[in-house]
């Protein structure tokens, strides 16, 4: 499964680097439902490993993953309206809605 799997059995995973791999995969899922293939939805963490993977190989900046983390919310945007569902539509919440639901929550706190 290669390096992430070892940093991940030793406690030393990027967690923002995980993050991003969400964030990569989501955008990837959500453009090809614009596309029109119509693909299983994300089922599970495991979808993310090869994009995991494949991110790991590079040194992505916090600008990249705050502008990612807009498209990603900019698809997830137009994959609804799309669809005719207005957005946080329980009935039909992936991972990824999920994953941004989460993320505006927690942008929401206060500690």
């Amino acid at each position: 499964m290669g390096r992430w799997h070892s940093n991940y059995r030793s406690g030393q995973l990027d967690l923002a680097l995980v993050e991003q791999a969400i964030l990569v995969g989501c955008g990837r899922k959500y453009v090809s439902y614009l596309n029109g293939f119509q693909g299983e939805p994300i089922g599970s963490l495991h979808y993310f490993v090869p994009v995991l993977e494949e991110i790991s190989k590079f040194d992505l900046s916090s600008e990249y993953q705050s502008f990612n983390r807009s498209q990603v919310e900019q698809l997830e945007k137009r994959w609804l309206a799309s669809r005719e569902l207005p957005v946080g539509n329980s009935k039909l919440a992936s991972a990824c809605e999920k994953f941004a639901q989460a993320k505006t929550q927690k942008q929401g706190e206060t500690r």
